[in-house]
């Protein structure tokens, strides 16, 4: 019985080693899968210099698919759109989506965002995609009045389906000019009324004037962080000299 109790004491205090072990596995199980603020993964798409893509999204429920194209107009000029000005071919030539950009009038740097709806789509959360795209748009001269020439552009994405939130919204976050500082959080999507802390930092021999925005909710001043709940489509813009 001596010889025994020393074993006993072992593998009962192994046991209680391994029950800590798994309930720390389940704990951290359960906070990775957790709503999380954060609910798009990121996402690789170009357009061309004029145009930076910052984001494609693609989201999949029960009655489809939507997606959602986020890009800067850096042309220089104030352009519009009009109509079905989003093209988009999810898997192939043959299957094509149409779909609008706001706003229908870009000043230079401003931020757009153009979504088209897949109705007869049905994608796997994380599936894969590699859609092409092309944007329609018009260059205003004295007016941006219709009717204008008419341009196109192409652009290409690589990204995984996410689970489609009713109540998403996207945030994008700039530096203005982009060399002159960097920005946090940077561009993402989040739930709706999620609050997040928005911060800059001048890069050496500049100095931060202060931030514009877009969007409701959004923040417009000389504070070097502040934080924001996004109930809508920001745009936040650091701007340095």
């Amino acid at each position: 019985m001596r010889k025994a109790q020393p074993a006993l004491e072992f593998l009962t205090i192994y046991a209680w080693t391994l029950i800590a072990v798994l309930l720390f596995i389940v704990f951290a199980l359960a906070i990775s899968t957790s709503p999380s603020s954060q609910i798009v993964p990121p996402s690789h798409c170009y357009i061309t210099p004029s145009f930076p893509c910052y984001a494609m999204f693609m989201m999949s429920n029960s009655i489809g698919t939507t997606s959602q194209v986020i890009f800067t107009n850096n042309l220089g000029r104030e352009i519009a759109f009009s109509g079905n000005s989003l093209t988009v071919y999810p898997t192939s030539a043959n299957q094509v989506y149409y779909g609008q950009c706001l706003p229908a009038n870009a000043l230079p740097n401003q931020v757009i965002s153009c979504s088209a709806a897949f109705p007869d789509l049905f994608a796997s959360i994380g599936q894969s995609f590699t859609p092409d795209f092309s944007i329609s748009y018009s260059i205003c001269s004295k007016s941006c009045t219709f009717p204008l020439p008419l341009y196109n552009t192409s652009g290409s994405a690589q990204l995984s389906v996410s689970k489609y939130v009713p109540d998403f919204r996207n945030f994008v976050e700039l530096a203005s000019p982009s060399s002159f500082g960097s920005v946090s959080p940077g561009n993402n999507t989040y739930n709706f009324g999620s609050k997040i802390t928005i911060s800059e930092t001048p890069a050496q021999g500049h100095t931060f004037l202060g931030w514009t925005c877009e969007g409701q909710g959004c923040y417009s001043g000389s504070s070097a962080s502040n934080t924001i709940t996004v109930n809508n489509f920001i745009v936040e813009t650091a701007n340095f000299k």
